[in-house]
């Protein structure tokens, strides 16, 4: 039965991949050569490369993603511990995979369409797999790929657990609010820097005085 589950949430990634790749083979001749790469935060173009690079190199992450997701969890000295997790594990992979899906279609809808803004669109997708990601964050176990990986989280699992709890509720509030970004367009590099403080650092040094204080 495990075996069954496994292999269908596999053809579901799989799935997402083959749809990209038929995506991009039916835009493929209306794709400009050569074909705008990246924009800038004012949405301007700033670097270009092929048309075979925009419609194939997402997929192609997404499938090595698929592969270091498998491989990661066989090397982990604490593998035992994904079982404790494997449901909320399988969702963090769908929502990094769905969020590079998602900017694969944005990135060829772009190229096409290029009156449109791409920061509504990118500010949108950034800020919902955040959010989505900070409601599982709490349920991560101890273990040392996946989480908030400090020093002293994988010294000590109660300082582990506690992290994570504290880690979910921030990367909720804070990337909600960044969220809300795609419909204002204000201040986005500001906000951006103050949620990467609030969710990064924040958690870090919480670690740090939780260890610290367990230590004494």
């Amino acid at each position: 039965m495990k075996t069954k589950k496994t292999l269908a949430l596999l053809g579901v990634k799989l799935w997402l991949v083959i749809a990209m790749l038929l995506t991009g083979r039916a835009v493929y001749d209306q794709l400009p050569e050569p074909t705008p790469r990246h924009r800038n935060i004012q949405g301007q173009v700033d670097g270009y490369w092929t048309k075979m690079g925009a419609v194939l190199s997402i997929p192609l992450i997404v499938v090595a993603m698929i592969v270091l997701f498998r491989f990661l969890l066989k090397i982990d000295p604490k593998k035992a511990n994904y079982e404790k997790f494997k449901n909320t594990w399988e969702i963090i992979q769908f929502v990094i995979i769905g969020f590079m899906t998602y900017v694969h279609f944005v990135s060829l809808f772009m190229i096409l369409n290029p009156e449109y803004s791409i920061n509504s669109f990118m500010l949108f997708g950034l800020g919902a797999m955040f959010v989505l990601m900070g409601n599982y964050m709490g349920k991560i176990k101890h273990n040392f790929f996946v989480g908030i990986k400090t020093p002293w989280t994988i010294a000590d699992e109660t300082v582990w657990n506690k992290t994570h709890r504290l880690s979910g509720w921030l990367w909720v509030a804070t990337w909600l609010i960044f969220l809300g970004q795609a419909f204002i367009q204000k201040y986005i590099l500001i906000s951006f820097i103050v949620c990467i403080v609030i969710s990064v650092l924040v958690p870090m040094a919480y670690s740090y005085w939780l260890f610290r204080n367990r230590k004494n």
